[in-house]
């Protein structure tokens, strides 16, 4: 759900550790609305994108700085990561 609409466009407020929303893309009359699931676009993106090459995930991450709460979820999921490619 947006906290935020407008004429032109709508805008939701999460926390990093939150799931991404799926959102709504309009279309022109007479197609129908359809839905984007953001989180599940992101992981593809980054899945081809092949981003685990070139950024090395055990630096700390770019500003804004996050707090130690976000930085132990980001170093657990890591840590999971790392757990399921050495199986």
């Amino acid at each position: 759900m947006p906290v935020s609409k407008s004429l032109f466009a709508d805008a939701w407020a999460f926390h990093v550790q939150d799931a991404l929303p799926v959102a709504p893309v309009p279309l022109k009359t007479p197609d129908k609305e359809v839905v984007l699931d953001l989180g599940k676009a992101l992981k593809m993106i980054c899945r081809r994108g092949l981003y685990h090459l070139s950024i090395d995930y055990h630096e700390d991450p770019p500003p804004p700085p996050f707090g130690e709460d976000a930085r132990n979820w980001m170093k657990q999921l890591l840590e999971e990561k790392n757990r399921k490619t050495e199986k």
